[in-house]
C-alpha cells in the first residue's frame, strides 16, 4: 500500500513538472508597430519541447485561420520560447493576441502607430466656409489647432465634427470654419494622440484666402483692354481723317484756285 501511494505521488509530481506554463516575455503589455515593418510576440514555456502545444489567437480567432496575416510561428528550443512574427502588417493586424496551451494563457495588445494626414494646401474664397478632413491610421484622439487655438469641440466660427472615411467613422475628424476672413490665412494642424500607447502624430495644412472679387479681376482687365484699344483706334482714325483733309487742300493746283477770278475779268470786259 505504501508503495502504491508513493508511486501515485511521484506520478502527480511528475505531471506538475511537465505542465507547460506560459510567461509573456515582452517588456510591455502593449506593442506598437509601424507600416512596412514587423512585430514579434514571444511566449516562454517551462520545458524544452520541440513541439509545444501552443496556439496563437487574435481577438478570439486562431491566427492560422486569418489569411490576411503573413505569420510565422516557430519554437526556439534554446530559449524555450514560442514566437509569432507578423511581417509588413496592415492596420487590421492590430488587436489582442493570446498564446494558449491547454493549461494556461497570456496575452498582449498590438496597436498600430498613429498616423494623421490633411491636405498640404487648401484655397478658400473670402466669406465662404473652410472645411478640412483629417485622415487617420490607428486609433488616435483628434484635436485641431487653428489661429494658435486648440479645438476639441465646436466653438464660435469653428465646428469640430465626425465624418466617415471609406466606411470608417473618424471622431472629430472634420474641421469647419465659417465666414473665412483674410486674417485666417495660415496653417491648420490636425493632432492625433493614442492615449493608450502615448504615441502621437500631426499634420499641417496651409490655408490661402482669396479675395471674393478675385474672379472678376480678369474680366475687368479684359474689358479695360478692349476699351483702351477702341479709344486708340478712334483717336487714330480722327487724326488720320484730319490729316487727309489738310493734304487734300494743300494738293489743289494754282489754275483751279484762280478759275473764279478769270470769270470776273471776262464779265468786266463784256460790260465795257
Amino acid at each position: 500500500m505504501k508503495n502504491f501511494v508513493l508511486c501515485v505521488t511521484l506520478n502527480f509530481l511528475f505531471f506538475i513538472n511537465t505542465v507547460v506554463s506560459i510567461q509573456l516575455t515582452a517588456s510591455e503589455k502593449i506593442i506598437v508597430f509601424a507600416p512596412k515593418g514587423s512585430f514579434t510576440l514571444t511566449c516562454k514555456v517551462s520545458e524544452e519541447d520541440e513541439n509545444p502545444d501552443v496556439v496563437w489567437y487574435k481577438d478570439g480567432t486562431k491566427v492560422a485561420a486569418i489569411e490576411d496575416l503573413k505569420t510565422v510561428m516557430k519554437y526556439d528550443a534554446s530559449n524555450n520560447a514560442v514566437t509569432l512574427t507578423v511581417n509588413e502588417p496592415k492596420e487590421h493586424a492590430a488587436g489582442n493576441y493570446t498564446c494558449v496551451t491547454p493549461e494556461s494563457s497570456d496575452s498582449i495588445e498590438v496597436r498600430r502607430k498613429v498616423l494623421v494626414k490633411v491636405p498640404a494646401n487648401i484655397n478658400v474664397v473670402e466669406e465662404e466656409k473652410l472645411r478640412v478632413h483629417c485622415k487617420i491610421l490607428g486609433f488616435p484622439t483628434i484635436s485641431w489647432v487653428f489661429l494658435n487655438e486648440t479645438y476639441t469641440e465646436s466653438q464660435g466660427r469653428v465646428t469640430v465634427e465626425n465624418y466617415t472615411d471609406e466606411g470608417k467613422l473618424v471622431i472629430n475628424g472634420a474641421l469647419t470654419v465659417s465666414d473665412i476672413k483674410k486674417e485666417d490665412r495660415g496653417t491648420v494642424t490636425c493632432l492625433g494622440v493614442d492615449l493608450i500607447t502615448n504615441t502621437s502624430d500631426s499634420s499641417e495644412c496651409m490655408v490661402r484666402v482669396k479675395d471674393k472679387y478675385a474672379a472678376l479681376w480678369p474680366f475687368i482687365g479684359i474689358c479695360a483692354e478692349v476699351i483702351a484699344l477702341c479709344a486708340i483706334i478712334i483717336i487714330y482714325e480722327k487724326k488720320r481723317n484730319k490729316t487727309e483733309l489738310e493734304e487734300s487742300d494743300t494738293d489743289q493746283s494754282p489754275d483751279q484756285k484762280n478759275t473764279p477770278d478769270h470769270g470776273k475779268d471776262a464779265n468786266l470786259r463784256h460790260r465795257q
